[in-house]
């Protein structure tokens, strides 16, 4: 990732869910279902397709990695081999297929042969579009910003959907899960000197990357993408300039998700 600075502010942009309406359809339709034929669980298709969807979509992990909600699941319901997969969550220097490329655990080869054929599938979906006023709002604040993609999916799911959307345009780069979590990438840019950073998210990783950065946060909060897009642009996007964004947007972002911090 070389971006370097040319604008007085940076955004942080995540994509699946905030920027792209692409996160329930890979859930519903590829994670989940290809775990249950992965790990043989059609027995209880039903109650762990409610789980997955809990975790990764309707309550304060939305948004986890991939690797961190299947580790989670996994020792939920006793998968063969679930405290390997713990196990490599915790230690791994990189959440990605790469890394689990190196594994010689029965195990992870199962996890990484779940991770293949999942981006697969999510490749052989129809394209996902941008929320509405997600392509207007990017223009207008790339006239003063430079804006970064932040996000813990696959680079070429992103490449693709942005490219796509006619977005790519008003970037400077992508940073994907090869480039570490969303708080390391954050911290990445902030080395090449940005003081001005706001990060926009939809999920409570997207926050606290932000919190433990120091950088403000904007949410789009699930559900009213569209509003929060356009409000970004209205009135917040000034709020943020003068130093001053208003923190009910953050109060709103955790009693939708029922954070507790």
């Amino acid at each position: 990732m070389e971006a370097i600075e040319r604008m007085k502010y940076l955004v942080c942009v995540d994509s699946d869910g905030c920027a792209i309406d692409s996160m329930d359809v890979k859930h519903h339709k590829c994670f989940g279902p290809i775990a249950v034929i992965e790990w043989g669980l059609q027995s209880k298709q039903e109650d762990f397709l409610q789980r997955w969807n809990e975790i990764n979509l309707y309550s304060a992990s939305r948004g986890i990695n991939r690797f961190l909600s299947l580790a989670k699941i996994a020792e939920e319901y006793s998968f063969c081999g679930w405290e390997s997969i713990k196990h490599w969550t915790e230690t791994t220097s990189s959440l990605s297929n790469e890394a689990l490329s190196s594994e010689n655990n029965e195990a992870l080869i199962k996890v990484l042969s779940w991770s293949k054929k999942t981006n697969e599938a999510i490749k052989a979906l129809e394209m996902s579009k941008p929320f509405a006023h997600v392509k207007d709002v990017l223009q207008f604040l790339s006239n003063e910003a430079d804006i970064v993609v932040v996000s813990s999916a696959n680079l070429h799911a992103i490449e693709s959907e942005w490219k796509a959307a006619d977005l790519l345009k008003y970037t400077t780069a992508i940073m994907s899960q090869n480039d570490g979590s969303k708080s390391s990438c954050i911290a990445t840019l902030i080395k090449k000197g940005y003081l001005n950073v706001l990060m926009i998210g939809d999920s409570p990783g997207d926050y606290y990357a932000a919190k433990e950065n120091g950088v403000h946060f904007y949410p789009i909060l699930p559900g009213e993408e569209a509003t929060s897009w356009k409000h970004l642009k209205d009135k917040a996007w000034d709020e943020f300039k003068a130093g001053k964004l208003d923190e009910s947007y953050i109060i709103g972002f955790k009693n939708r998700l029922g954070l507790k911090t």
